[in-house]
């Protein structure tokens, strides 16, 4: 699969301050590029030397670096018939390398800004889910980032769901119950909490639907009701004739 040229890039904020070239984990990967007189000196991000650590996104205080999207290209080798690396190949790396932090905050930002679009092509919004896993409770600035990027595209906190997965909730940590305090004080709605609403994922089959919503199971999502879908028909999706809501059906991921 053909990924995006430069993952991170320099927008046009940068007043060539340095901070991220002092916290760069990778020698060489920022790149001060003098003024020309008429123009402020710029950062930039050599593509062949990054490592995508995040550490200048934290250092920045102009909000100069940003993510680059690829969901275009994504689409477009998934239609082609490329190969495309999925989720069980690529977590487990990225959870090895103490990456998931990383990937946590693109997510939560091309979630945020694409209810962004949404309201503003004039759609109706619902809630989206952001995955939050135990390896993410070591990234500390994870609320204040979520805070700001709400901000940042002045989203109310009510379109946002933070889904803890089942290994935060076995923590059980300090660490733990303060991020949930902290994310129920900003106003956003957690599911997977042991007092909130529980999430039945994977259901493929009609019987495995009926024998969850015989239990009374909360919410129930799977490739049943919907295959991920790219965000122009996320957003347009509506069940399917003949398959019958339970408790609450969960509407379809989409892709980012």
């Amino acid at each position: 699969m053909q990924l995006a040229k430069e993952l991170i890039y320099t927008n046009k904020n940068c007043v060539g301050c340095n901070k991220c070239i002092n916290v760069c984990s990778a020698l060489g990967a920022c790149i001060s590029t003098e003024s020309d007189g008429q123009t402020k000196a710029r950062i930039n991000v050599d593509p062949n030397r990054y490592v995508a650590c995040g550490a200048c996104f934290d250092a920045c205080e102009h909000g100069a670096r940003e993510y680059a999207d690829d969901t275009e290209d994504f689409f477009a080798a998934l239609a082609a018939g490329e190969p495309v690396i999925g989720p069980g190949v690529f977590i487990p790396i990225a959870e090895k390398n103490g990456w998931i932090w990383m990937i946590g905050r693109i997510t939560t930002e091309l979630v945020i800004r694409q209810l962004a679009e949404w309201r503003k092509e004039g759609h109706t919004l619902y809630p989206v889910s952001i995955n939050y896993s135990s390896n993410q409770l070591s990234d500390s600035g994870y609320v204040d980032f979520l805070e700001e990027t709400l901000k940042k595209y002045g989203m109310e906190p009510e379109y946002v769901e933070i889904e803890i997965t089942e290994g935060v909730l076995l923590a059980q940590t300090a660490q733990a119950e303060e991020l949930f305090r902290r994310l129920e004080h900003l106003g956003i709605r957690l599911v997977h909490d042991l007092n909130k609403e529980m999430i039945i994922e994977g259901v493929e089959e009609n019987w495995q639907y009926q024998r969850l919503k015989d239990f009374g199971a909360d919410t129930i999502q799977g490739y049943y009701f919907s295959k991920p879908l790219p965000a122009e028909e996320a957003i347009r999706f509506s069940p399917s004739a003949g398959k019958e809501p339970a408790k609450r059906e969960r509407r379809p991921e989409y892709r980012r």
